[in-house]
């Protein structure tokens, strides 16, 4: 499992991945949808506080990006999700520890 620090260093660049690719779409350059990158934006910035449990982006990128296609991106903001989830369960299961 992933430690806090480490998560928070893969939101970060994944913040700057989805930040250029913003761009990119502004500039002509990716044929991603725009709003739905704002909204991976939006929760990225918000699981850096580690408030943030209901995530839609993943059900984003499964419904409405291609995925028979290789894509780095993708692949980097499943693989955080699963990661932040696992962390948030442990946190979740210290705690009922500790209040028995």
């Amino acid at each position: 499992m992933l430690t806090r620090e480490e998560l928070l260093e893969m939101n970060k660049e994944l913040q700057e991945k989805v930040a250029k690719e913003i761009e990119n779409i502004k500039n002509g350059i990716s044929g991603r949808h725009l709003y739905q990158l704002i909204q991976i934006q939006y929760e990225l910035k918000k699981m850096q506080y580690f408030d943030c449990i209901d995530v839609i982006y993943p059900m984003i990128i499964v419904d409405s990006w291609d995925l028979t296609k290789p894509d780095n991106l993708r692949s980097q903001l499943m693989h955080f999700d699963y990661e932040y989830k696992k962390y948030l369960k442990e946190l979740e299961r210290q705690e009922r520890k500790k209040n028995k």
